[in-house]
């Protein structure tokens, strides 16, 4: 089992590490560090990039927004400026998995600012958008692919991705990776990779999953972890307002009515209040939009770009976007949604006070919400500031149970069935001296002497007898007096359609010609009306048209 090795804290290693010049970096890494204002590491940078450059694998822990990103971009450039360069048809040579479209475009971001004076390509995949596209940048050679799983996986389907030369793999936020299932993917893609190669794997948390899953395919690995006095950064103010749900709404509209609030990120549970809260917004003049899941990768960019703009106060997101969104000098953070996990809130929250400035995260507690509160407390620390709806900090916080929500499918209980009542046994009552009872038996008796009964009538021969129908109407059976019979209409020779016989002749001799005139045998003859040799009133002789439209028949000659 591969073992793992603990490097000291950062006061061991800063001091003699002050600027990226003690590195050994390419001097057009440098170049573009100076351009990017960059000249002082982080400490997780100062820690793992000098054991990048030896080649070693890595596992790197850091909070959010501390520089990971850079922390195995600046030595992946500095070791592929000395290979050979890629050329079409050649694989690639360095593979960064992102969990996330919006996380790969921001690493893509900051490799092109990183290379923009090197001979180095390099290509983003994810879904969303069009397969061509990236299929004919693989195949045109890159040297380095920003990819998410899910769309690598399918590209190596198509036969479009090689891994075979890849000998740099780079997993980024691999604890979110875990949690939107991509654990088989990256087992699959970790096999397909060739063994001689470089593995680094970085998160802002580690659970234990992520230490089992990183032992199966790294060797030896370093575990570096930047020192830190909490979970979360430092310098972002974190409070918490206890009210009810009916109440987020109008508070969220005070909070971006206040002057001290330029731009914001929110934060939401599901992409449906994600749409019904920009909605709501937008009708109260302020220029939002939402960020999910299952918008279209070109309206997810033009919405982010727009923020970053300035064109948008704000961004209703869900977690999804809690991993790619990097927009500098973000001030403030809204929880309008508490999370299911400490870490996803700490994800949250580390959008806003990045690269070591100052940042609030403002967030809203339901009573249905207060146990997820407790467990962030429990992770977080004293950090958090609690605040009741009218400002006044909360001492005495004591997290009320969630009420049980009822399943709306299922049926209510439904009331036992009563036994049948018993019906008595005839035997047995004839036992016991008591007899059935029916319903005659109900009916009063008459006292005295029975009514005579009326004779039946005889029948009469004379009169009919009477029967009734099917439908139960009477009708007379007797024999009707008969009726003249109506005579039978002649057929109009000149709407009766003659009946010609198409019977095959079979014998020897060949069949007559029938004449024009002579109707078949077994056929109602047709008169032939004759001709009129004197032309229709009205009309003189000459070029006539015929047909039923007027218009479109043959021209014949009258007369």
């Amino acid at each position: 089992m591969p073992t793992t090795e603990q490097l000291p804290a950062e006061s061991d290693l800063t001091p003699a590490i002050k600027t990226f010049d003690n590195f050994g970096l390419s001097q057009d890494v440098l170049v573009a560090l100076g351009q990017q204002g960059l000249a002082t590491p982080t400490p997780i940078q100062a820690m793992a990039i000098p054991l990048l450059l030896q080649g070693r694998d890595l596992i790197g822990l850091a909070q959010t927004g501390t520089g990971k990103t850079a922390a195995f971009l600046l030595p992946m450039l500095t070791m592929l400026e000395k290979a050979p360069a890629v050329r079409a048809g050649h694989p690639p040579h360095a593979l960064v998995l992102a969990p996330t479209r919006e996380l790969a475009n921001q690493i893509h971001q900051n490799l092109r600012n990183l290379a923009q004076h090197m001979n180095i390509r390099h290509i983003a995949v994810f879904g969303g958008a069009r397969y061509d596209a990236q299929i004919r940048g693989l195949r045109r050679g890159v040297d380095i692919v920003v990819a998410t799983p899910g769309r690598l996986e399918d590209l190596m389907d198509r036969g479009a991705f090689d891994p075979s030369g890849v000998t740099h793999f780079v997993l980024d936020e691999a604890d979110h990776m875990l949690d939107l299932g991509f654990y088989p993917a990256i087992q699959r893609i970790a096999k397909s990779l060739p063994k001689p190669r470089q593995t680094m794997l970085f998160s802002a948390t580690m659970p234990p999953e992520i230490e089992k899953l990183a032992s199966s395919f790294l060797v030896e690995p370093v575990h570096v972890k930047a020192p830190q006095t909490g979970v979360t950064a430092d310098k972002v103010t974190q409070h918490v307002t206890l009210l009810n749900e009916g109440e987020k709404r109008d508070r969220l509209c005070d909070i971006l009515n206040g002057p001290d609030i330029d731009q914001v990120l929110i934060f939401v549970r599901t992409r449906r209040r994600a749409d019904a809260l920009a909605k709501f917004a937008q009708v109260r003049g302020f220029a939002v939009d939402a960020l999910h899941g299952d918008m279209r990768q070109s309206i997810r960019q033009k919405v982010l770009q727009n923020f970053k703009s300035g064109k948008l106060r704000a961004i209703i997101a869900t977690d999804v976007a809690a991993r790619g969104i990097d927009v500098a000098g973000l001030g403030h953070v809204i929880n309008f949604d508490l999370t299911d996990t400490p870490e996803a809130y700490i994800h949250r929250i580390g959008r806003t006070g990045r690269a070591g400035r100052e940042g609030i995260a403002l967030s809203f507690c339901a009573p249905a919400e207060q146990q997820k509160l407790a467990a962030i407390i429990a992770h977080v620390g004293a950090r958090v500031e609690l605040f009741d709806p009218e400002g006044s900090p909360v001492t005495d916080f004591a997290p009320t149970p969630a009420p049980r929500q009822r399943n709306r499918r299922q049926r209510p209980p439904t009331a036992k069935r009563q036994p049948a009542r018993h019906k008595p046994n005839k035997e047995n009552n004839e036992e016991r001296g008591k007899p059935r009872k029916t319903a005659q038996s109900s009916r009063p008796k008459l006292v005295g002497a029975k009514p005579e009964r009326k004779p039946s009538r005889t029948p009469d021969p004379a009169k009919p007898k009477r029967s009734f129908g099917r439908h139960g109407a009477a009708s007379k059976t007797a024999v009707q007096p008969p009726t003249k019979a109506k005579p039978r209409r002649a057929k109009n020779p000149f709407t009766t359609p003659p009946v010609f016989d198409n019977r095959p002749n079979f014998g020897d001799k060949p069949a007559k010609a029938k004449s024009k005139n002579t109707p078949a045998s077994g056929a109602t003859s047709r008169p032939v009306k004759p001709k009129s040799a004197k032309p229709p009133k009205g009309k003189s002789p000459g070029l006539a048209r015929t047909g039923r439209d007027g218009g479109l028949g043959r021209l014949r000659r009258r007369g």
